[in-house]
C-alpha cells in the first residue's frame, strides 16, 4: 500500500513535468490573458462616455482569439492535427 502511494507522486514517463514548454507556453498565455483583463479593467472605470469602447471591443476580440486558439485547439484543425 505504500508504495502505491509513493508511485501516485511520481510523474509517468510520458507526463509533462511543469517545467516543460508546454506549460511555461500555458504560464505565459495565462499571465497575457490576466496583463489584457487587467487592461479591460482599468479602461471599463474610466467615465469617459465610450471613448474607450473600441479599445475594450479589441481587447475582448484579442482574448476571445487567444483563447480559442490555445484552449479549444482550433489552430490544429486548419493544420490537420485533428486530435487533442
Amino acid at each position: 500500500m505504500a508504495d502505491h502511494a509513493e508511485h501516485a507522486h511520481h510523474h509517468h514517463e510520458g507526463d509533462p513535468k511543469p517545467t516543460t514548454p508546454i506549460y511555461r507556453q500555458g504560464y505565459i498565455i495565462f499571465a497575457v490573458l490576466m496583463v489584457l483583463t487587467l487592461i479591460e479593467y482599468v479602461l471599463g472605470l474610466e467615465q469617459f462616455e465610450g471613448q474607450f469602447t473600441i479599445f475594450l471591443v479589441l481587447i475582448a476580440l484579442l482574448k476571445a482569439a487567444i483563447i480559442v486558439n490555445y484552449f479549444m485547439h482550433i489552430a490544429r484543425l486548419w493544420k490537420g492535427q485533428e486530435s487533442h
